[in-house]
């Protein structure tokens, strides 16, 4: 008899600390820049996940949670020029998100409830922590660093335009991560990683006109 208990025991330490700078608009420039300390420990990331489910596994579930980020740095600021320019730009630094190193096999261990007397053998995947530690690898950190550039003009009787020219990733960072947004963790299963690349430079124009 195999029998599954649905229920809440899973727990999370999330400890953070943030450090910030502002420097308001003054001679025509403006900051706001932040460090931020954090630290985030528990059992799983949501109700969801089958982190649990595998009581043979319960003590390599704990660690850091998926979306734990040690360090991260932002800095923001815009200026406007002589000639009526603004220009503004925003950088970003973080440190790495963990992921974990996954074995995954299929076990033939398990039956399936039955409403009529039928019972019949059946599989079930099973997944285990070579390392015996969930998230205990970590991706590289990776910076991120936006531009943009604004200028505004009046042509009269009220008809007033602006042009806007903004610089998304403009180092061209393509940092490889191991992390899937749609599940909100990072694994390596069987050596393959579930990954993504930093999405490349990319530009964007914009106009408006206010009347």
């Amino acid at each position: 008899v195999e029998m599954f208990l649905v229920v809440n025991f899973n727990s999370i330490d999330y400890e953070a600390y943030v450090l910030e700078l502002v420097r308001r608009q003054y001679r025509s420039w403006e900051m706001q820049a932040s460090y931020t300390w954090s630290e985030a420990v528990g059992d799983g990331e949501d109700f969801n996940q089958a982190a649990g489910d595998d009581r043979t596994k319960l003590r390599d579930e704990y660690g850091y949670q998926s979306y734990d980020q040690r360090h991260v740095v932002k800095v923001n600021a815009t200026t406007i020029t002589p000639w009526g320019f603004r220009l503004g730009g925003a950088i970003r630094w973080q440190s790495g998100l963990p992921f974990s190193v996954v074995d995954r096999k299929v076990a033939f261990d398990a039956l399936p409830p039955s409403l009529r007397g039928q019972v019949a053998s059946t599989s079930r995947v099973r997944e285990q922590y070579p390392s015996h530690q969930r998230n205990d690898q970590r991706n590289t950190s990776w910076w991120e660093i936006d531009a943009k550039f604004t200028k505004e003009l009046n042509a009269g009787r009220g008809l007033n335009m602006q042009f806007s020219v903004e610089v998304f990733n403009l180092l061209n960072d393509g940092t490889y991560t191991i992390w899937n947004p749609d599940t909100g963790q990072g694994r390596q299963i069987n050596g393959q990683n579930d990954a993504r690349r930093n999405f490349g430079r990319r530009w964007q124009l914009g106009f408006k006109m206010a009347f």
